[in-house]
């Protein structure tokens, strides 16, 4: 992990990207809490804001967390309305309505 923060930083990277690709790394992995807390620091910087916040919510439905990730998808559709995933994360919340 370190190795990743070294090698961003020597080429001008922000922290909340490197989080971001933290997050992605360990919810591929399966690891659900390390990139629900990866996407926390994420989104503590607006360039990676956006993001994080649908990353998040994509992990949460992943794990299991149906009410947490729907609120966590129309959170993100909310603030970012116009954001590259603001239908797929409208969509997702929709079918976490089911049973």
């Amino acid at each position: 992990d370190d190795t990743l923060a070294k090698a961003a930083g020597a080429t001008g990277v922000k922290t909340g990207e490197v989080e971001l690709v933290r997050g992605i790394i360990a919810g591929e992995r399966g690891q659900h809490d390390a990139a629900l807390a990866a996407f926390t620091r994420a989104a503590g910087e607006a360039v990676s804001k956006q993001a994080a916040s649908y990353n998040r919510a994509r992990v949460l439905q992943l794990a299991g967390k149906k009410a947490e990730a729907k609120a966590a998808y129309r959170s993100y559709a909310k603030a970012f309305p116009q954001g590259p995933w603001a239908k797929a994360a409208t969509a997702a919340a929709d079918t976490l309505d089911g049973p």
